[in-house]
């Protein structure tokens, strides 16, 4: 890619086969380096899923966590928490369980 791409400014060396594909690979690389990307995140979601159930099991299902809120929109808040592992879950309070009649 490096010599195509100097041969289209520079001139002088001859393009390597393939050069003119370099467009869809660029393309192509691009798209998987997205996919992986989000397969990454997904399989961290999961893995903090087991992580939350299994910590749940171990101290009991009406264990409270220390939290941060990390975002808030109109329907409630985004909180960061942790257990034995800091900050290692998030998940969405909903402001109708937040309770009164504050607005937030």
């Amino acid at each position: 890619m490096h010599r195509a791409t100097a041969l289209r400014h520079r001139g002088g060396e001859e393009a390597p086969r393939g050069a003119d594909r370099s467009r869809s690979c660029g393309a192509h690389c691009s798209e998987r380096e997205r996919d992986a990307t989000r397969l990454e995140r997904d399989a961290d979601s999961v893995c903090a899923c087991f992580l939350l159930q299994r910590e749940l099991f171990e101290r009991g299902p009406d264990t409270r966590f220390e939290g941060e809120v990390s975002g808030v929109v109109g329907a409630g808040a985004f909180v960061r928490f942790g257990g034995a592992l800091a900050d290692v879950y998030e998940g969405f309070l909903p402001a109708r369980r937040i309770g009164g009649r504050e607005r937030y």
